[in-house]
Parts: structure tokens; sequence; C-alpha cells
């Protein structure tokens, strides 16, 4: 006799058991996405039909008109940079300006000693006062000497001398004029003045010290910092994906490599480089950004965004939303039945928070942005915003 029990345990076969710990998860072939929502939970009533659905946060892309750009690093540079040296030698008496501050372009920054250039005006005077007084004394002698020698009561050389000394008397006049016009400005360049609206550096010479004219003594450096250089470099392919010879005219954005925000700036390029560096494969591009308010100086490192084409609608996706797999980047998305796919991406440039999608979204999906799901599953989707969604304003913009 057979045993019924035994023979109904032969026939039914047993089922496998899942666990759905990280190493079962792993051999998944479908991306999964981790966070902190609870997994599938028991039924608790044998009554339960239909499965309880997870709960994700799902957001719309963002759509923004934008210009495929490119970006490089650069530098500050001052528009106006000159080094104040002194005109005259003499004793430094006395600094006026504020190391650090702003000057004007007149104002006095510095003072050399006048007193021995005031003695040199004196002198310079006299000497115009004596050639004046030596030139109106021939100039009688020559019409004297012309009236005479009309009726014969000189010679014709003694005439001719008479002129000649009246020539030489005014020509000594106006040397002397000169020197003493010559006095009068180095009197004047005693006060050393700023030539340009900007901000002093510090001092390199202390008053009480003796300078000597020329470029060897410099006193201080003023740059002008109203409107700034940014110089940066960029690549052969990214120059011709310009399709332009003439870089001037081209507006692109910058922003302080160091801010702990991004605050773009709007600069305007207005040289390009003739000539390709060929030890770098690099083209010296120059633009010019407008610094009111003096936030930026010279020498700063900022981060400039140069536009590579016409604006057109750009779909974005928050970085968080971005997953790795060995075939490249991708994104979980829903359609209208609320359904996982997997979309595979191609990623530009970032954007704040936000991660340019170049390839592979259109304006209408949603995405998932966390949750542990997979391709296939249906979830209960709850809209959120998209984060990092803040749209930067550009200062300087037209």
């Amino acid at each position: 006799m057979i045993d019924n029990s035994r023979s109904m345990a032969m026939k039914i076969p047993r089922l496998p058991v899942i666990a759905l710990g990280s190493a079962a998860i792993a051999t998944f072939a479908s991306p999964l996405i981790w966070s902190d929502v609870t997994p599938f939970a028991a039924a608790s009533s044998p009554t339960t039909t239909q499965p309880q659905l997870i709960s994700v946060p799902v957001a719309d892309v963002v759509v923004r008109r934008m210009a495929p750009s490119a970006r490089f690093t650069g530098h500050l540079e001052a528009v106006r940079h000159v080094e104040i040296t002194p005109r005259v030698s003499g004793l430094l008496t006395e600094a006026t300006f504020r190391e650090g501050g702003r000057v004007r372009k007149g104002d006095v920054l510095f003072r050399v000693d006048p007193e021995a250039f005031v003695v040199k005006v004196d002198a310079a005077r006299a000497a115009v006062e004596r050639a004046l007084s030596l030139a109106e004394q021939a100039e009688v002698d020559l019409v004297r000497a012309a009236s005479l020698s009309g009726s014969g009561a000189i010679s014709k050389k003694a005439r001719e001398d008479a002129a000649a000394l009246q020539r030489s008397r005014k020509a000594e006049l106006a040397a002397a004029r000169a020197a003493l016009r010559q006095a009068e400005l180095e009197l004047q360049w005693t006060e050393i003045r700023s030539p340009i609206d900007g901000v002093a550096d510090r001092m390199f010479i202390e008053p009480g010290n003796q300078v000597a004219a020329g470029p060897g003594s410099v006193l201080t450096k003023v740059m002008g910092v109203d409107q700034l250089h940014v110089t940066f470099h960029i690549d052969e392919s990214t120059f011709l994906r310009l399709s332009a010879t003439n870089l001037a005219g081209l507006t692109a954005t910058i922003e302080v490599a160091a801010a702990a925000e991004a605050h773009p700036i709007a600069a305007k390029l207005d040289f390009g480089s003739a000539e390709v560096d060929r030890s770098t494969g690099t083209l010296r591009v120059r633009a010019v950004v407008d610094n009111p308010d003096g936030k930026l100086k010279p020498g700063m490192f900022v981060r400039v965004q140069l536009p590579l084409e016409p604006p057109a609608e750009t779909v974005l996706v928050s970085e968080s939303a971005i997953g790795t797999a060995p075939g490249g980047r991708y994104v979980l998305s829903l359609d209208e039945k609320n359904t996982v796919s997997m979309r595979s991406i191609r990623v530009g440039a970032s954007e704040g928070d936000l991660r340019v999608v170049e390839h592979g979204l259109s304006p209408s999906d949603r995405v998932i942005l966390k949750g542990l799901v997979r391709p296939g599953m249906t979830v209960d989707p709850r809209l959120v915003s998209m984060p990092g969604d803040r749209l930067p304003t550009v200062e300087g913009a037209l």
C-alpha cells in the first residue's frame, strides 16, 4: 500500500526563498535607487488582494531656454594699472592717501620738499625780467639805428648789427620764459598726483626718504577697478565650434572661483589673440566686466561660461536623480501608468545643483528622485519640486 501523504509531498515542488538583502538585490539585472523608503510590508490580513505600492518622490524635469556652453578658468586683471613715480628728485615729505583706499584722478598722493624748487622759480622769474629789459632796449636801439641810417649818420653795417642784437635779445627772452615754465612745472611736480581713478596699493617708499626722478623710485601703484579684464584660454575645438573669426562682441558669464554661492556676472569679450599658442593649443581671450561696487579684485580666479550656440529649450534634472551604470548615466522615469522605466542619458554641464541632459529626456518627462525601485514596477508617485531649481540672476546682463 502506497503512503498517500508521502506521494502528495513528492508531487508538490518547494518554492525558492528570495532574501531582499544587499547581496540578493545586487543580482538583479535592473538598477535600483536606494533611499529610506520602507519596502513592501507583509500582508496583515488574508483578505488583502492588492500589494501595497511604494511611494516615491517624483519631479517634472526642469526646462530652461539656455545656450550650450563651455567652461574655462580665468583670472581678473586691471584695465588700467599705473606705477606712481616721482618726476623730480628730492626729499619725500608726505603721503596723503590711505593705503588700499579709493583715489580719484588728480588727488595728491605724495609731496616732495618744494623749497629748492621755489628758489628755482624765483631765479627763473628774475632771468625773465632781465631778458625782457634787454629785449626792450634792443628794440629801441634798432629803431634809432634805422633812423640814423636813413640820414647817413651811421653805416649800413651798424644798422644790421642793431637788428641782429634785437633778434638775439628776443631769443634770450624766449629761453628765459621757457626756463621759468620748466621751473614752475618742477615745483608743480613736487605734488605727486594720481593719473586715474582707482584703488591705491601700499606705499613702497615711506616719507623721509630721498627719491630720484624716474622709474627706479616706485612709490605706489594705482589700479582702476571700475572695469576689469577677464583673461582666459580656450581650446581649438571650442574656437571652431563658435564659428566666428572675431570673438569681440560675444557675451560670457563669470563666477568667482572661491565664492561660496554662485553670482554670475556678465562679461563682454573684446579681444581674441591673433594666433593659437602652439605649446598649449589654446587661444588667449579677454573680456571686460563692470565692477562698480569694487567687489572684484585684480588677480582673482574666476570660472568663465562661454555660450557656443544660440539659446534653445534645454532639459535639466537634479544630480540626485542621475545614476551610473556600466553603460553610462541613466535616470528612472515614469510613464502615464506610473510604471518605472530606465532611460539612458547624455549629460552636459552643471548648472548649480542641476545637470543639463543633452539627450535621453523630453520636456514632458517625470523622473524619480530617490527610492528602492526597479524598471517595470508600478509605484505611487509623490510629486515634488526639482531640487536646485533656482535660476541664478546674471548681474550686468542686458
